[in-house]
């Protein structure tokens, strides 16, 4: 029987080879490995109820429109151009609503802020945007 380490390098290995032999283009290879992961971690999560987030730090919990909130709001607040309520749960909405129309149960923090800053964007926040940016995307 094959060791953890050992079996994980062979099936990293045969997917290299999988994907290598597949895709020519390595844009579509991604896109194809973010639809496996995608796929195993809704196997993975098949009896949870709702939208689940994939922190950074790699556990899973059901996504949070609080937290959201808050951190929009304390955004726009530190650049003085505080959002209303309503305008904050438009954006929360657009990104669930991203979210749910990804097909995948779980979703990716780094996923959520993309969406978080093109619904700010598309919503005519641009200095909110920037200003999100760099506070949660570390640019």
């Amino acid at each position: 029987m094959l060791e953890k380490g050992e079996r994980r390098e062979e099936v990293v290995k045969e997917l290299a080879d999988y994907v290598e032999d597949k895709y020519e283009d390595k844009t579509e290879a991604i896109k194809f490995l973010d639809g496996l992961i995608c796929e195993i971690m809704d196997k993975l999560y098949e009896d949870e109820e709702g939208i689940l987030v994939l922190k950074d730090r790699g556990f899973v919990e059901p996504f949070n429109k609080k937290k959201m909130y808050y951190s929009i709001a304390s955004v726009s607040d530190a650049i003085n151009q505080g959002m209303n309520e309503g305008d904050i749960n438009l954006i929360i909405r657009d990104v669930y609503n991203r979210a749910n129309a990804s097909h995948c149960k779980v979703v990716s923090t780094k996923a959520l802020r993309e969406y978080v800053i093109e619904a700010l964007d598309k919503s005519g926040y641009k200095n909110i945007r920037d200003k999100y940016k760099k506070a949660y995307l570390k640019i």
